[in-house]
């Protein structure tokens, strides 16, 4: 017997993200799998710890951890390894938090260094001190590999992706799908595919309500979403799937695989 456990849109919350790791990691054995579905970053104050933390885990189970980037993720990695002047809005907005949690200990003030820097300056100045400082340069190299690497996984009866894929080509979804999508789609698709999607990105009481905030949504066929909006609700939800039973488990339901694929 083993399972795949899948999580998704931590947002900086090393708190949510260690409780459901705990709960996780107890019974987890050789033979099974985390699959992290993306956006470690931006939203709460602990975006560094978040990926400390999941780059532990990676480096803990080799083989067993797959990490995907989300939306967010992808920003913080083009900001700090494209260097690109178009991408430092980034660190005066959206990432303004994340690097906060980096910087807490060597910069008492990162307004005080934006002003004192001005835009340019500041990006060039946190830039370097990611890239080079000695504190940094395990995650860094690690982040940097995960930033190369496939936005999705596939196995024989699944997809895991941050967002989606190109479900209106069908079949054809590998090589139609834009690379953008699988981190950005939006809207949701609901209804039957030939493999179950799982997949954070979009809040899950946004799709299904407000009864399921906080929790995993499936949407009766073949989609199960995961972001379970955790920068209210302090809540990382965990999809559970046994590979030799082929079923779901979460918040208390059990659905059958077969359930979840076109083909049945």
């Amino acid at each position: 017997m083993s399972f795949i456990y899948s999580l998704s849109d931590i947002h900086g919350d090393i708190v949510a993200l260690k409780k459901s790791l705990s709960g996780l990691l107890k019974d987890f054995g050789s033979d099974d799998q985390i699959v992290f579905c993306g956006d470690y970053v931006d939203g709460g104050m602990n975006s560094y710890d978040v990926l400390k933390k999941v780059m532990e885990i990676d480096l803990a189970f080799p083989g067993q951890i797959t990490v995907l980037l989300g939306n967010h993720d992808e920003w913080f990695c083009q900001w700090l390894f494209d260097d690109s002047p178009e991408l430092y809005d980034y660190s005066i907005g959206v990432g303004f938090s994340t690097l906060q949690s980096f910087f807490e200990n060597i910069f008492p003030s990162l307004h005080v260094l934006l002003k004192e820097e001005g835009v340019d300056g500041f990006n060039q100045v946190l830039r370097e001190e990611l890239l080079c400082n000695e504190r940094f340069l395990g995650l860094t190299r690690w982040l940097r590999n995960k930033y190369t690497r496939p936005r999705l996984y596939e196995t024989d009866n699944q997809l895991f992706v941050h967002a989606g894929i190109d479900e209106s080509i069908d079949d054809f979804w590998k090589v139609g799908t834009p690379a953008e999508m699988l981190t950005n789609k939006y809207p949701h698709s609901t209804g039957y595919f030939s493999k179950t999607i799982i997949a954070g990105h979009i809040y899950t009481d946004e799709i299904g309500g407000k009864e399921f905030l906080g929790k995993v949504f499936w949407d009766g066929a073949s989609h199960f979403y995961i972001d379970g909006r955790t920068s209210l609700t302090g809540v990382v939800p965990v999809l559970k799937y046994d590979t030799c039973a082929d079923r779901y488990m979460f918040d208390e339901r059990i659905i059958q695989g077969e359930l979840t694929r076109k083909d049945n």
